[in-house]
């Protein structure tokens, strides 16, 4: 679970990095998913992307990086990526992208 201030860090830097680990879903091995998804994103469209397909996989294990100069992987659940996805309409809003730096006032 990732704390409030890392997910206004990711809304606010709209850009994220989760891997989803799919080969422990329903406890079984399943050489289809040998290897890890990796989900990148910018967007609300990005987020209901992964908060569909992650019920999908209920023994899944998603990893999200919050680090700021290096990676540091935390563990999330769908609340998370909920909390993420409100945090970032909060501050872009609904945009699949936010706008360029030099664009945004902010």
């Amino acid at each position: 679970m990732i704390t409030q201030a890392e997910i206004d860090y990711l809304a606010q830097k709209a850009q994220w990095h989760v891997d989803c680990d799919l080969k422990r879903n329903r406890g079984r091995y399943n050489p289809s998913h040998d290897s890890p998804v990796v989900i990148t994103g910018d967007g609300v469209d990005d987020l209901d992307r992964l908060l569909s397909m992650m019920p999908l996989y209920p023994n899944g294990r998603f990893t999200i990086d919050v680090g700021r100069t290096e990676s540091a992987y935390r563990e999330v659940g769908i609340t998370d990526i909920q909390a993420l996805r409100t945090a970032y309409i909060a501050f872009w809003g609904t945009v699949s992208k936010p706008p360029p730096v030099e664009d945004n006032p902010r």
